[in-house]
């Protein structure tokens, strides 16, 4: 249900309030009651077109005849509006801003449907173009952010290296690692800058007495 057809309803539904209260207060008159009644006709064919499916062609024909409806009842029933729903109801501007808001959608559902289906596949083709151009561009600019990131890892452990701050591998790596290794450019540079304690010039004495006293990397001096 679009906004155009809820203020609609909703415009029916005040102009047949009005005219039952007006009639209600004063003499009745027939042709009022009758408009009365017609109001809530056509709120109830606005619900049963939306219910039932019906296209938008169906269904704008049927809500500018109800515009106009509206804006005839409001000129042709003035006095028992007045007596009815004076300061609730809708006034012709808004009328007739919501005839031409109607009209400007159909204008635009009508150029859609001149299109022939040569000319919807030639825009689909071209759209589905430009989308792999960008899925194109969005890679390019991840794998370079990646690079960018794996250099900005490395040139920090190296300054840090150049100030005695060392990352230290207690252990061996394990399949797990090696495999994030693969996946993460970042992991793989700062790994690149790694000492290996199994690879010191130490005794193994040594080498299992820092793997103890850093308990294999969950204490830190």
């Amino acid at each position: 249900m679009s906004r155009l057809e809820l203020l609609t309803i909703r415009y029916l539904g005040l102009v047949g309030e009005a005219l039952t209260l007006g009639c209600a207060d004063g003499k009745p008159e027939e042709q009022a009651i009758r408009t009365a009644g017609k109001c809530h006709d056509r709120i109830e064919h606005i619900a049963q077109y939306i219910l039932s499916g019906e296209d938008w062609e169906t269904r704008a024909l049927g809500l500018a005849d109800d515009l106009k409806f509206i804006r005839a009842s409001l000129e042709r029933h003035a006095g028992e509006l007045e007596r009815g729903l004076p300061h609730s109801l809708p006034t012709p501007k808004q009328i007739d801003e919501l005839s031409d808001a109607l009209g400007a959608i159909n204008s635009v559902e009508a150029r859609f449907q001149q299109l022939e289906a040569k000319d919807l596949a030639g825009i689909i083709n071209i759209l589905e173009a430009h989308i792999q151009q960008l899925d194109g561009e969005i890679r390019t600019e991840r794998s370079n952010l990646t690079r960018k990131l794996a250099g900005l890892v490395g040139d920090t452990i190296k300054r840090l290296r150049l100030h005695g701050v060392i990352l230290l591998q207690l252990g061996g790596a394990s399949e797990q690692m090696r495999r994030e290794q693969r996946e993460d450019a970042a992991l793989d540079a700062a790994h690149s800058q790694v000492f290996i304690l199994e690879q010191a010039p130490l005794s193994q004495d040594i080498k299992n007495a820092v793997r103890g006293a850093a308990n294999n990397g969950l204490n830190r001096w």
